[in-house]
């Protein structure tokens, strides 16, 4: 998912330039493969540890702003006003107009 996140950015890489602030500096830290062999090695030890509810909520509370600021990434490239409060069904929608790999 990284890479096609990486991907839609660089396709569209005026427009993710003029995202918000918070947006563009989150993506690009999400996509860091620093901080993803990070994330992985923190992760490892935590599962290591038996501490698996550490771990998922982590784990969690990454993806969840992972993919937030990709929603208003995605809005951005559509010209679509998102709703917060119904995010993924939102993401959901806006990945149907335009899904997030291209079928070849």
């Amino acid at each position: 998912m990284c890479e096609d996140v990486n991907a839609v950015a660089r396709e569209n890489s005026q427009t993710f330039e003029s995202a918000h602030f918070k947006v563009r500096t989150r993506l690009r830290y999400y996509l860091n493969p620093g901080f993803l062999q990070g994330v992985v090695k923190r992760a490892s030890a935590m599962i290591e540890a038996e501490r698996t509810v550490e771990v998922a909520h982590y784990l969690n509370g990454i993806v969840l702003d992972f993919v937030e600021n990709y929603a208003w990434l995605k809005s951005l490239i559509d010209k679509v006003k998102i709703d917060y409060t119904t995010l993924i069904h939102s993401l959901e929608g806006l990945e149907e107009k335009t899904p997030l790999t291209s079928e070849t």
